[in-house]
């Protein structure tokens, strides 16, 4: 198993168009690759699970070439390369991922909290954008999960969070400014609590699970 997503926490700020968009990457002790291995054992039951370790900055080619989405044709040299003689069978590789949300088709990345509107029409929520893949651990070809009826949800990225849309935070939580938010306490037990939900909701199709 391959976590990638990082301590990073991404601050956006939309306006009606495009030019009054604000975008920031913070870094946030928050634990979220932790998280990913934790509910991938969960997921996993009795089967065997290795974490490899992600070298630092290992991902980054990736992350730099916006939109980050796996058919960038950047992301299986890397996890081929971070793999290195594991030798395991398969890796399961959790990203972040750059895409439109599918409720309000703003773009986003990763695990973050975005601010949208104009003037005191402004909402804020918590979101969480990410990627799984399966790779083969001989070719690193991508391998549909081992529960195929439950294949195309689990490749889904997820969106704003459950459908009681808990994701919602009042916006006095939005950060003043990016940095802001590595110090922000509701904004870490959204984010860790939403990432928890969209594995679970997830992961379990990859080890034959429903």
């Amino acid at each position: 198993m391959i976590a990638a997503l990082g301590d990073v926490f991404t601050v956006q700020k939309n306006g009606m168009t495009r030019l009054g968009n604000e975008y920031a990457e913070v870094p946030v002790p928050w634990g979220f690759d932790d998280i990913v291995y934790a509910r991938v054992k969960a997921a996993a039951g009795d089967a065997g699970i290795r974490r490899i370790g992600v070298p630092k900055g290992a991902f980054d080619p990736f992350y730099q070439s916006p939109p980050i989405k796996a058919e960038n044709g950047k992301l299986t040299p890397i996890v081929r390369k971070v793999a290195g003689t594991a030798g395991c069978a398969r890796y399961l590789v959790i990203t972040r991922r750059t895409d439109s949300e599918p409720s309000t088709n703003d773009e986003v990345t990763g695990v973050g909290v975005i601010n949208r509107g104009e003037g005191f029409g402004r909402i804020s929520h918590v979101f969480i954008m990410l990627d799984i893949q399966l790779y083969d651990g001989a070719t690193f070809e991508t391998r549909e999960p081992a529960t195929s009826s439950r294949s195309l949800l689990s490749r889904l990225t997820s969106g704003v969070g459950p459908p009681s849309h808990a994701g919602d935070v009042d916006n006095s939580a939005f950060p003043a400014s990016p940095p802001e938010a590595a110090n922000n306490n509701v904004l870490r037990d959204m984010a860790r609590s939403m990432l928890k939900f969209r594995l679970d909701q997830r992961l379990p199709a990859y080890f034959g699970r429903e």
